[in-house]
């Protein structure tokens, strides 16, 4: 963790592995056995989910679902296959796999593909976990960041365009 960063009221669960250069945000919720590589990055208020692992020299924006891998640029490139191995979920590699597909490869929005992953592979608990993380409030609606948004909006239509 040489040079490693940490930022204000962020979350580390059980087992994360942060290595050199690694730099999480304020606010942000990294889960357990999530791996950082060196010089990876994680924006503020965002969520890491479990068994996750961003690639050195890459950045994440967004929430990243449990058991994923962002190795290409601020995407998410697969899942963490070798993870779910080691941590014995092979069972589960195949439900997870379609899941996957469900919510990057087809066109869907997130709320849709996570409702469709509910309903058709309601019978997988890491399949129901890796849907759950749609379901759940995400950054906007953290009460700090809400409040500097509304504090941003103009108080009625007349002060539309007036600077202060």
């Amino acid at each position: 963790m040489v040079n490693s960063h940490l930022g204000h009221d962020a979350q580390m669960h059980n087992d994360c592995t942060l290595t050199n250069g690694a730099l999480v945000g304020g606010h942000v919720e990294l889960g357990d056995f999530a791996v950082l590589g060196g010089n990876a990055a994680v924006h503020q208020f965002c969520r890491i989910g479990r068994l996750s692992m961003i690639a050195g020299l890459h950045g994440v924006t967004q929430d990243l679902p449990p058991f994923c891998i962002v190795h290409r640029s601020r995407r998410v490139g697969s899942l963490n296959l070798i993870g779910l191995r080691r941590a014995g979920y092979r069972r589960h590699i195949e439900p997870l796999r379609q899941a996957f597909d469900l919510l990057y490869r087809h066109k869907l929005t997130n709320l849709a593909a996570a409702e469709q992953i509910a309903e058709e592979l309601k019978d997988d608990p890491l399949c129901v976990e890796f849907a759950a993380l749609f379901a759940r409030p995400s950054a906007v609606s953290h009460p700090t960041v809400r409040s500097i948004l509304s504090s941003l909006r103009p108080k009625s239509q007349s002060d539309v365009g007036v600077l202060a």
